[in-house]
Order: structure tokens, then sequence, then C-alpha cells
């Protein structure tokens, strides 16, 4: 059954990854599911605003998965409700630790958390494209 579940992963241009379900539930919940209910909060804020055309390039990048279905996503986020709940508690701390360097001023450590932040990106970047690189065809090839 595994193998039949790889190979239709495999065929819909996906790489199919073997991990424990509760390590799954963390990385979904951190790489999707927290994203989505981010950009749900900050476009609900933003309908308080009388000028959102103000927004450009990176509102939009953050906010572009905050008008998906409710209907699908209520199930999603209710459906990894326990380990979501365990990552906005860390988010809650990233945030305040970030209210707390501004509020004290504290531009090196701010500039060392953004460091941090571009740094990390950087890797996960070449994570993805080392990954892509494996999972996508060549172009003008036929995928099997």
């Amino acid at each position: 059954a595994t193998q039949t579940v790889e190979k239709l992963v495999k065929a819909m241009g996906a790489m199919p990854i073997r991990i424990p379900p509760e390590v799954h539930d963390r990385h979904v919940a951190i790489l999707s599911h927290l994203p989505h209910a981010i950009a749900a909060a900050l476009v609900e804020m933003a309908a308080q605003l009388d000028h959102v055309e103000v927004g450009a390039g990176s509102w939009r990048d953050l906010t572009r998965v905050g008008g998906v279905d409710p209907n699908l996503w209520t199930q999603i986020l209710m459906g990894n409700r326990v380990e979501l709940s365990k990552v906005l508690s860390e988010f809650e701390g990233r945030l305040a630790e970030l209210r707390q360097t501004l509020d004290s001023e504290d531009r090196p450590a701010l500039l060392d958390m953004l460091k941090k932040a571009q740094s990390a990106k950087a890797k996960q970047e070449t994570a993805m494209k080392v990954e892509q690189k494996r999972v996508l065809p060549k172009p003008g090839s036929r995928r099997r």
C-alpha cells in the first residue's frame, strides 16, 4: 500500500517523504497551517484600514493565502489543532521577543534577529532548490 501511495505522489510531481505522523504534523503546522492562520489574521486586521492600497509586494506575498476557502481551511486547521496550538505558542514567544527588542530600542539585537532569519531563509531556499532538482522533470521530458 505504501508503494502505491508513493507512486501516486510521484505521478503528481511531488517527492514522497516518510516521516512519523507527529513529525509531519509539526512540519505542516509550521510550514503551512501557521502561515495560513497569520495571513488570515493580517487580512482581518487590514480590513480596519482605509487605505490598503499602500500595501505592496511584501503584503501581497505574506497574505496571498489569506483569502482561501474558509470551509476547507477550518477542517485543515482543526485537524491539526493540537500541534498548531503548540506552534502558535512558539510564534507568540518569537513575537514577544521582537516586541521587547523594539521596546528597548536594542538595535544590535534586532539586527542579530534579522541576520539569523536571513541565514535560515538562505539555507531553506538552498534545500528547497536541491529537492526541486531531484523532483522536477527536465523540460521537454515526460514523467513516468
